[in-house]
C-alpha cells in the first residue's frame, strides 16, 4: 500500500482539527480544552505522547516531522512490519509503502503493527506538516 498525496483536500477537517486542538491546548494551565466534533475530532488528551512535544507550538517543523517518521519506522521495524521508504520530494514529504492499513488521526487502524505505530508516533504531525506547506496538502496522485 502506497502512501503519497495521503492528505487531499476532503480530509482538510481531520487535520485542521487536530492542529487546532493542539494550538487551543496550549492555552491557559488548568482550563478545559475544546471539546471534540466534526470541527475538533481529536481531542488533545487523545493524541499519543510521542506526538505531543512536536505538536505543542501549533508548527511542525521538517525536523520534528523526520524525528516522527523514524520513530515510526523503527516501531513497525521492531515490531516485524513492513515500511519501505520510496523516496522524499524538495518540501521533504516522505513517500513510503506500508504493509498494513493504517487509519487517520480520529479513526486509527490498530489492526497492524503499521496502523498502531502509525497512530502512536507519526498520524497526527504527518498531517500538521503536511498542511503547513504551501497550498496545505501534497497533490493528489
Amino acid at each position: 500500500m502506497l502512501r503519497q498525496a495521503r492528505w487531499a483536500r476532503k480530509t482538510w477537517p481531520v487535520a485542521v482539527g487536530v492542529v487546532a486542538v493542539v494550538v487551543a491546548g496550549c492555552g491557559v494551565p488548568n482550563s478545559p480544552g475544546p471539546a471534540s466534533g466534526p470541527a475538533n475530532p481529536v481531542a488533545p488528551e487523545s493524541i499519543p505522547a510521542p506526538q505531543r512535544a512536536a505538536l505543542s507550538d501549533g508548527k511542525v517543523t521538517l525536523a520534528e516531522y523526520q524525528a516522527a517518521y523514524a520513530e515510526f519506522m523503527s516501531c513497525v521495524r521492531a515490531g516485524g512490519g513492513h515500511l519501505e521508504e520510496i523516496g522524499r520530494d524538495a518540501s521533504g514529504i516522505i513517500t513510503y509503502r506500508v504493509g498494513g492499513r493504517l487509519g487517520a488521526p480520529d479513526k486509527p487502524n490498530l489492526t497492524s503493527v503499521e496502523g498502531r505505530c502509525y497512530h502512536d508516533n507519526f498520524d497526527s504531525v504527518e498531517v500538521a506538516f503536511e498542511l503547513s506547506l504551501p497550498g496545505g496538502s501534497t497533490p493528489s496522485p
